[in-house]
């Protein structure tokens, strides 16, 4: 089993192969297009998401450090890597970098003053940047990735939330991008036809 697995890994046109002598042959062709645009549609879900948690984590660095809080590049490390799981990874984050800025301010003063000043700060800085996630950078990198309206992708997260939980928030989005693709694959056709019917009358 380990040997088989290995080599269709290394050749992973071996599996789409196998899959393609089982499907129908009136098929095939759906369920080429299918797969190439879901590794399109992936790719730039993935590279967006990357590009989102990276953008993230320097502002929330950035800014930590230019107001003197301890720890600034771990803070945006922890910020921009948990910002991978929507809603919930920022709160979380929050939570470690209250902490992370309260312990390094005791590291350098015993003063509680200063050390409320940091996680002062930390809480700000976390307003500022969620505030330019949720309206600048979401609506920008998801329309332009996944191709669908913000609206759209908050209510499927949320959906997702509700019934799975942080693992259905996270696989929310390319999980609905797949359901878009074989859809509109499959009924494509008859939505034509039927816009085309509706425009003669």
């Amino acid at each position: 089993n380990f040997f088989m697995t290995f080599f269709s890994l290394k050749d992973n046109k071996i599996f789409f192969k196998l899959i393609c002598k089982v499907i129908p042959f009136s098929y095939r062709d759906s369920f080429s297009n299918i797969l190439f645009t879901i590794k399109k549609q992936l790719v730039r879900y993935f590279s967006g998401v990357f590009l989102q948690m990276l953008i993230v984590g320097l502002l929330q660095g950035l800014l930590c450090f230019m107001l003197g809080v301890p720890k600034a590049l771990l803070i945006g490390f922890i910020a921009g890597l948990l910002n991978i799981i929507p809603y919930a990874g920022p709160l979380i984050a929050l939570i470690l970098n209250t902490f992370i800025a309260a312990a390094g301010g005791m590291v350098s003063t015993v003063d509680p003053a200063l050390i409320t000043q940091a996680v002062i700060k930390i809480w700000i800085v976390f307003a500022v940047v969620k505030l330019l996630d949720d309206f600048l950078l979401q609506p920008l990198i998801y329309s332009k990735s996944v191709q669908s309206h913000p609206l759209e992708i908050f209510i499927v997260i949320l959906a997702a939330g509700h019934l799975a939980g942080v693992l259905g928030m996270i696989i929310a989005v390319p999980a609905y991008s797949l359901i878009r693709i074989i859809v509109k694959e499959f009924f494509s056709q008859y939505y034509v036809k039927v816009t085309d019917e509706r425009s003669l009358e």
